[in-house]
């Protein structure tokens, strides 16, 4: 799990640089490449698609209940402290990659 949240993140921090970089790029350039850019970003819901990333990241308010078990598990699990800091991480690069979007 560890893994797989690290290369969320860094993919989504790969996702804003180059997100950063096109906005430099559009604004320097013309009208015609920054139109194609809104065109294909549209088509593919590029900000559907992260709004729904940060909807998930974000966990659920509401406490279910859960079996004697299960909470015998969770307290000798000493992994959720540094999933919580890995889920802060990723929150953060999803949203600047959701701020970049905006600025594009």
């Amino acid at each position: 799990i560890h893994a797989n949240r690290q290369v969320q993140i860094s993919s989504v921090e790969l996702l804003s640089l180059v997100c950063y970089e096109l906005t430099a790029i559009v604004r320097d350039s013309g009208r015609g490449l920054a139109c194609y850019l809104a065109d294909l970003l549209s088509r593919i819901k590029l900000q559907k698609i992260t709004l729904h990333c940060v909807l998930t990241s974000i966990p659920s308010s509401r406490d279910l209940p859960r079996s004697f078990t299960h909470e015998i598990l969770a307290f000798n699990d000493n992994t959720d402290e540094s999933l919580a800091s890995q889920g802060e991480a990723f929150q953060v690069q999803i949203l600047r990659f959701l701020l970049s979007l905006i600025m594009f």
